[in-house]
């Protein structure tokens, strides 16, 4: 268990919180570390579209997403035959999940969601990749660990919520700034290392039950 401990810094006053922490704020927040000081950062400036290594628009800039793609089998993913570039929601779910490394040619997923799988141990398959707009991981209670994700260059909101048995983040060498961080309800968590290199997130963030 974490005994959070969160430094919130603003004009009117300075705000210590222990224990259960939920901060939700207008203004953009940056992180230093797991005694976390928020300030004011300054405006983002607009974002271009990604381009491949081929020079063309990332698919998730260029395409609509279709319908939610579903993996509740591992041999959905065989299946499915997936390309680089995926613009739509990919749901991993169920207990007939248990090896994703048929889905080590993805790149780019517009949402990746892996939530109540309770036979997955490992995400190993998923390291390469290099954008992803969505990341949530809930409920799944064998993982143990999450990824090291080098290739990793775009990160927009994540939720890391719910896995009984996560001790370990992973890591994002890359990744200085998220739209949103939720990580709660983690209770092996016993630091937040992996996400020391974020200095702004631009949306909400949510440390608690970890």
């Amino acid at each position: 268990m974490l005994d959070e401990r969160l430094v919130f810094e603003s004009p009117r006053a300075w705000l210590w919180h222990t224990r259960r922490v939920r901060v939700s704020t207008d203004s953009l927040p940056c992180i230093t570390g797991l005694c976390l000081t928020l300030t004011a950062c300054p405006a983002p400036e607009p974002v271009p579209m990604t381009e491949t290594e081929t020079g063309e628009p990332s698919c998730l800039d260029s395409e609509t997403p279709g319908a939610d793609i579903v993996i509740n089998f591992d041999s959905d993913i065989a299946e499915l035959q997936l390309g680089e570039c995926v613009p739509e929601t990919i749901i991993i779910t169920g207990g007939g999940v248990t090896n994703l490394t048929g889905l080590a040619n993805l790149r780019e997923v517009g949402r990746l969601e892996i939530r109540f799988c309770p036979n997955l141990v490992y995400l190993t398959g998923l390291q390469d990749l290099t954008r992803i707009d969505t990341l949530i991981i809930t409920g799944n209670g064998m993982l143990s660990g999450l990824l090291n994700w080098s290739d990793l260059t775009e990160l927009g909101a994540v939720t890391i919520s719910d896995n009984v048995g996560l001790a370990d983040l992973g890591s994002y060498p890359h990744i200085d700034s998220l739209k949103r961080l939720d990580i709660s309800g983690n209770p092996d968590l016993t630091d937040y290392s992996g996400f020391e290199g974020v200095t702004s997130i631009t949306g909400n963030l949510n440390l608690s039950d970890n």
